[in-house]
Order: C-alpha cells, then structure tokens, then sequence
C-alpha cells in the first residue's frame, strides 16, 4: 500500500515555502557557525595573550630567584621569594632590576637576615614549580585549541597558527638543580661588580 500524500502538500505553493524555509534555516545555522567561530578565535587570542605573560612573568622571577641564590645565598632567595619579593622583577629594565635585588637583599639583611623560624623550600631544583604553572597555562590554550578544533575541523588551528603556543622544555625555561648554583654569600651591602 502505498503512502498518498494530501493535496496540500502537492501544491506548488506549499512546495516553494518549504524548500525557502529550509534554505532559510540552513543560511542562519551557517551564520550562526561563523559567529561562533569569530568568538572562539577572539577568545582564544585572550588566552594565548594570558598565556603569554603568565610565561614571561614566571620565567623573569625564576631568573631573579637564581640570581639572589648566586649572588647572596639560596635562604635568602627561598625567603624573599616566599615573602612575595620577587614580583618586582618583571617588565624592569636589566641594570634596574640588579640593584633593586641588591636594595631588596639589603634591606633583609639589615633586618637581621633569614628569619632563624623561616623554612626553606624542600625542592631540590630552581624553578620547578615556576614550569608547573607554565605548563598548566599551556595546557588550558591547548586543550581551547583542541576542542575548537574538533568542532570547526582544523581551517580553526590554521586560522590561529601564529596564536598556537609551543611548550618549552624544563631545560628551556631555566629549571636548574640547586648544587649548579654555587652562592657567593656576599655581604649584600649594595651593588657591586663581580
């Protein structure tokens, strides 16, 4: 037996609406497609410029860890770290940034130095725990990356290619065991040259 459509569903009239109707639907959803995709890509430029000064600004203060534990001892540089110190080092210019470490020395050892009660970090390497964050930074802009990329196919990372972040190795970004450094425990009574 067969499937008799009714009469209205023969006519032109109904026919031409239907198909406009569907063509109508269609040209929404990909407009909709590009909306979502300017967003995505928007959104993943923010992260990848989060992600950008994140790495920076971890790797300057394991640079300024290294370099207090160099120049004076790795308590100190333990200490003023933990003390939140170290902030002041990113975006400083290089000269300005090795006399206020030697002002920020200074000023602890004139105080009497490393607390007796401060404990010092267990962590047999310089900036260990620096990469993990960096490392967490990357993942979420990778993992934005993949997603967006399962969902709009890969013209999504071809759009973003100069935007896509490569992870560095530990190597690369200054992870440093502690005996490779080899304090010149100096008196830290002002900027001198070495």
């Amino acid at each position: 037996m067969a499937f008799k459509m009714p009469g209205l569903l023969k006519s032109p009239a109904f026919q031409a609406g239907f198909v406009r109707n569907i063509n109508t639907r269609f040209d929404k959803m990909a407009e909709n497609a590009e909306k979502y995709k300017l967003a995505a890509m928007s959104r993943g430029q923010e992260l990848f410029k989060e992600h950008e000064a994140t790495k920076s600004r971890l790797k300057v203060e394991n640079e300024a860890k290294q370099y207090i534990a160099a120049q004076f001892s790795p308590e100190l540089a333990d200490y003023l770290d933990s003390s939140r110190a170290l902030k002041f080092s990113v975006g400083m210019d290089t000269k300005d940034f090795f006399e206020q470490v030697d002002a920020e020395a200074a000023k602890v050892q004139q105080g009497g130095g490393v607390p007796e009660d401060f404990k010092a970090n267990e962590n047999m390497y310089y900036g260990d725990q620096r990469y993990e964050q960096y490392e967490t930074s990357y993942n979420k802009v990778k993992d934005f990356m993949d997603k967006n990329n399962a969902i709009f196919g890969n013209s999504f990372s071809l759009l973003m290619e100069e935007q896509a972040p490569s992870l560095m190795t530990k190597e690369q970004f200054g992870v440093t065991a502690r005996e490779d450094i080899a304090s010149l425990d100096r008196s830290g009574t002002g900027a001198t040259e070495i």
